[in-house]
């Protein structure tokens, strides 16, 4: 795989996004299972009990340094990922007054 490319686009899960029925530990899951691994497995290189997993998965935001290691072990960078989303809110907020703004 070339730096900067997923085994899950973004684009893919765009309408999700946009309703904001996608928590970032949704996200981490769907790529968990698109590698093709298993909670056992990130929990390991994680060195954390699988229940931890479970409990990213219900996150609606992790910790920045758990990302982080998240990222590394997957090989997958979810804060490009947030970027991408918040550039794509900015832009659909760009013509909006700041006071209704929504995320």
């Amino acid at each position: 795989m070339e730096e900067g490319q997923y085994i899950v686009d973004v684009s893919e899960i765009k309408d999700t996004l946009q309703t904001y029925d996608l928590f970032l530990g949704d996200m981490i899951k769907q790529e968990l299972k698109a590698q093709e691994r298993t909670v056992a497995w990130l929990a390991r290189k994680l060195n954390c009990d699988r229940t931890n997993i479970y409990d990213i998965f219900k996150r609606r935001t992790i910790d920045t340094e758990l990302l982080m290691r998240i990222s590394i072990v997957m090989k997958c960078n979810f804060f490009e990922r947030l970027s991408k989303i918040a550039d794509e809110k900015i832009e659909e907020n760009s013509t909006k007054p700041s006071s209704n703004v929504k995320i």
